[in-house]
């Protein structure tokens, strides 16, 4: 299926997504990578989860919710949004019956009302979607005053440059456990923007302000940024 970007229609986007979805499996990626990918994985949703620092009395809502691998164990009133069907079924298989509302819908418009939420995550979603600012607006949008976003996304170049060194070294053949079980290097179809923290930073700063930056999994290899927000006094 052609880049969603090539079309205007609606449901073509949302049919490009699903493919995506149903081809690239985030709730694999989480579960069954090998040690290294899952490592790094966990670093980040651990990341997530302190960063938030959700209240049980707190309303949270997941932008990209995906099959629930983030949402899963936090002690909080949630809400996943998700524009897929098919992790949205995963994300009902995995999380407690009645714990979380799931709802199908784009997270360029979130069918909320303003200031709906205490917190707001939005991980590894930017990079995949048609217009990114419009998916940070909305996330301002919806966090009340006082409120608590963490946004995370992909650091493409440091990931390239760790794929090319690992295949160059043969570490994915000798380490099958190593394999980061994604597409090599510029091949990630699924991606629709190329992330490093200069854009993220450009993009974030009308809409949000950036209160903490961490690297993960170290910061001397960012394959990750885990950016901790909240929300400015007017936009």
């Amino acid at each position: 299926m052609d880049n969603p970007r090539n079309t205007t229609s609606p449901s073509d986007v949302v049919a490009w997504n699903e493919a995506m979805a149903k081809k690239h499996d985030p709730d694999a990626f989480h579960t069954e990578s090998g040690f290294l990918v899952r490592f790094i994985e966990k670093r980040r949703v651990d990341a997530i989860k302190r960063n938030l620092d959700a209240l049980p009395t707190d309303r949270v809502l997941e932008v990209g919710c995906g099959a629930g691998n983030i949402i899963e164990g936090i002690d909080a009133r949630i809400v996943g949004v998700d524009l897929s069907s098919h992790l949205l079924s995963k994300a009902k298989k995995r999380l407690p019956s009645g714990t979380v509302e799931l709802v199908r819908a784009d997270g360029e418009a979130v069918p909320f009302q303003d200031h709906s939420f205490d917190r707001v995550i939005c991980s590894e979603v930017l990079e995949h979607v048609l217009h990114p600012e419009n998916v940070i607006a909305e996330i301002a949008r919806l966090l009340k005053p006082g409120g608590t976003a963490v946004i995370t996304i992909p650091n493409e170049a440091k990931i390239d440059m760790a794929k090319r060194l690992m295949s160059k070294l043969r570490l994915n053949r000798i380490l099958p456990g190593m394999r980061y079980n994604m597409p090599g290097a510029g091949e990630n179809e699924w991606h629709l923007h190329h992330y490093d923290l200069k854009i993220a930073k450009e993009q974030l700063s009308p809409y949000l302000r950036i209160l903490k930056i961490q690297p993960i999994p170290v910061r001397l290899m960012p394959l990750h940024y885990v950016i901790k927000c909240s929300q400015r006094t007017c936009h």
